[in-house]
């Protein structure tokens, strides 16, 4: 991915488990996956906002963008949405126009770069 002219972005489960090296999923990424799946909040550490990253608590914007749009086809985000704690997220989270499947809810999380959301749409 990236090297060698792969994918820009993976699109289904099976994609994202697929990296390898650096980019392959990490333990907290695979604990937002599966409680986005089974509907449940997925908490990242004690209950305090992360001030830098830690590899026990670190998303990529790109994974988190693609739950919060309802993942894919072999990877369904329960219709309660992303409810996300305690998390650091790496990366640009771009949600321009984009409009999120269930309800998003980031608690305490610390985002290293910037979140674009000009005419997002998100649920209560």
């Amino acid at each position: 991915m990236g090297k060698g002219g792969g994918m820009a972005h993976p699109t289904t489960l099976k994609e994202w488990q697929a990296l390898t090296d650096e980019p392959a999923l990490n333990a907290a990424e695979k604990k937002l996956i599966d409680a986005c799946r089974a509907g449940e909040t997925c908490l990242l550490g004690d209950d305090e906002r992360p001030e830098g990253p830690d590899p026990d608590r670190t998303i990529r914007a790109d994974l988190l963008r693609w739950l919060i749009l309802g993942g894919g086809k072999d990877c369904r985000v329960h219709e309660r949405g992303v409810d996300l704690e305690g998390a650091y997220v790496v990366g640009h989270l771009d949600l321009n126009f984009a409009e999120a499947k269930g309800s998003t809810t980031l608690v305490n999380c610390t985002f290293a770069e910037e979140i674009l959301a000009r005419a997002a749409h998100f649920k209560l």
